[in-house]
């Protein structure tokens, strides 16, 4: 069993995310789940607030 890919994403329209990936069959199924990453305070804070920097467009 796949415990995990990791690689580089292309957003597209709409902020889809695009993987292209040869590792796995068409029609498989995948499921992304990334709730883990606010398990921390102190990481959930720190998205957050990316998050928002990127709305803001402060990129630096």
């Amino acid at each position: 069993m796949l415990t995990g890919i990791k690689q580089k994403a292309n957003v597209g329209k709409n902020g889809k995310i695009e993987l292209p990936t040869t590792d796995l069959a068409e029609g498989t199924i995948v499921e992304d789940e990334t709730t883990y990453l606010f398990q921390s305070e102190v990481n959930k804070q720190c998205l957050l607030k990316a998050r928002e920097n990127l709305e803001k467009r402060n990129l630096i």
